[in-house]
C-alpha cells in the first residue's frame, strides 16, 4: 500500500541538513510505495542564498520535481530536518524528527512552541529520530523519553564518493599541482568545534619535519564566514607557529558541486578531523568512501561508523560544560596523539594503503543511502 510523505527541510544550499535531506528524497523517489511532498523551510540565516547546480543536473531536475503539498494537506507521515526543531503536531497521523546533539545536549531555544521535549515525546504521533547514538543520548539527556528517539545513520552516495584509479589519481593531483606534496584535508565551518586550532598547532609540527607538507581546508563562506574563523584561529597560534604553517595552507570558500567536492577527498593523501563536539561528522565518512585515510576524535559520534580498519583515532577526554543551565560535553582531543598521528601516517606507506584498501568497501556494505533510507521506511 502507497504511503504519502510530507517533507519539511532546506533544499539548494550547502548545509548538512539541506544536503542530507535532498539525498533522502533522491533515494525516496525511487521507492515506488512512497508518494512524496516536499515543503521548504525558510533558511536560517538572512544571508543565506540558495545555490543551483550542487548535485549533478538530472538529479536537481528531479528535486525540483517533488510537488509542494497544501498547508492543510493530510499525509501518513510528515519528516522534518531542519533548525529550530519543531515538535508540534502536524496534519499527518505520524510526525518524525531528525535532528542532532552537537555537544551531547539540545538547549531549549533549539525547539520551536512553548512545549518541552519531555511533554512532547509522550505524544504518541511523535517519533524523534538522531543520525549517531552521541546526538540520541544528547536528545534523552535534553528530556526526551528514551523510547521515542532512535538512530538512523547518515550515508554517502558512492557514485560521487568513491575511489580513483592509480593514473586517474595521479592525474587529479597533477591538475591540482599537488603531485610533489604530502597533502591533508579538512572540510567544515572552520568553527570553533571542529578543532582546528588544534589541527593547526599539530600541523605546525609536521610540516617544520616534512616541508612537503599541504594543508588543504574547505570552508562554506555562503553559509559560516569560513575564512573570517580559520584568519581568527590564525591569530591564536604564537608567531612562530603561524610563520611555519602559513605557506603551507591552502583555502577554499567558495560552493562546489558535489563531484567537485569529491575531487578534494580523492587526490588529497590524509583526511584530518580533530573535532570537539559534532552531531554525525558527515566529511568523515565522505573521505572514507573514497578511500581516503581519516585521523578523527575518539568518543564521539564517528564511533558509530569508523573503527580501525579506516581510521585512526585520536585519544580525546570527555569534558562537562553548562548550557542554558544543561550539562553537555565536549571532547577534548589529545594534542600530541594528534600529531603523533599524523607524523605516523605520513611515514607509513603500508599503514596507509590498508586504510585506502578498506574504506570504500566499508561504506559501500553499510552506510549508503540506500541503508539509510531502508532504515527510515521502518519509521515511515
Amino acid at each position: 500500500m502507497m504511503k504519502s510523505l510530507i517533507i519539511e527541510s532546506w533544499r539548494f544550499i550547502p548545509h548538512s541538513f539541506a544536503l542530507v535531506n535532498q539525498f533522502h528524497c533522491l533515494e525516496l523517489l525511487k521507492r515506488t510505495e512512497i508518494k512524496l511532498y516536499h515543503r521548504d523551510m525558510p533558511y536560517l540565516g538572512n544571508y543565506w542564498q540558495s545555490a543551483s547546480g550542487l548535485f549533478p543536473e538530472n538529479d536537481e531536475t528531479l528535486l525540483h520535481s517533488i510537488p509542494v503539498p497544501t498547508p492543510t494537506q493530510i499525509a501518513d507521515v510528515t519528516f522534518r530536518f531542519t533548525f529550530p526543531f519543531n515538535l508540534s503536531p502536524s496534519t499527518s497521523s505520524k510526525t518524525i524528527v531528525m535532528g542532532v546533539a552537537n555537544y551531547a545536549m539540545v538547549k531549549d531555544s533549539a525547539f520551536i512552541g512553548a512545549i518541552s521535549l519531555q511533554e512532547a515525546t509522550q505524544r504518541p504521533d511523535l517519533i524523534l529520530l538522531a543520525p549517531s547514538e552521541w546526538s540520541r543520548e544528547g536528545f534523552i539527556r535534553s528530556g526526551a523519553a528514551p523510547d521515542r528517539v532512535f538512530v538512523v545513520p547518515h550515508g554517502v552516495d558512492t557514485e560521487v564518493f568513491g575511489p580513483l584509479l592509480r593514473e586517474q589519481r595521479n592525474t587529479l593531483r597533477a591538475s591540482m599541482h599537488w603531485e610533489n606534496s604530502f597533502v591533508f584535508l579538512h572540510i567544515g565551518a572552520m568553527t570553533g568545534n571542529k578543532g582546528i586550532l588544534g589541527l593547526l598547532k599539530a600541523f605546525s609540527q609536521v610540516v617544520a619535519r616534512h616541508p612537503n607538507a599541504l594543508l588543504i581546508l574547505k570552508g562554506i563562506d555562503s553559509l559560516y564566514r569560513s575564512q573570517d574563523f580559520l584568519q581568527h584561529t590564525l591569530q591564536n597560534l604564537s608567531e612562530h607557529e603561524r610563520h611555519t604553517v602559513e605557506s603551507h595552507i591552502g583555502y577554499i570558500g567558495g560552493v562546489l558541486p558535489l563531484r567537485e567536492l569529491a575531487k578534494l577527498y580523492q587526490a588529497a593523501d590524509v583526511y584530518l578531523s580533530p573535532y570537539s563536539a559534532e552531531g554525525f561528522n558527515l566529511p568523515v565518512l565522505e573521505a572514507i568512501a573514497c578511500g581516503l585515510p581519516v585521523i578523527c576524535t575518539q568518543g564521539g559520534p564517528t564511533d558509530d561508523f569508523t573503527d580501525r580498519t579506516v581510521a585512526l583515532h585520536i585519544e580525546s577526554e570527555r569534558q562537562s560544560e553548562m548550557f542554558d543551565g544543561k550539562t553537555g560535553y565536549r571532547l577534548v582531543p589529545n594534542q600530541e596523539h594528534l600529531t603523533s598521528l599524523m607524523e605516523k601516517i605520513a611515514m607509513d606507506d603500508e599503514l596507509r594503503s590498508s586504510l585506502q584498501a578498506s574504506g570504500p568497501k566499508f561504506v559501500s556494505e553499510r552506510f549508503t543511502w540506500k541503508h539509510t533510507v531502508d532504515k527510515l521506511l521502518n519509521f515511515f
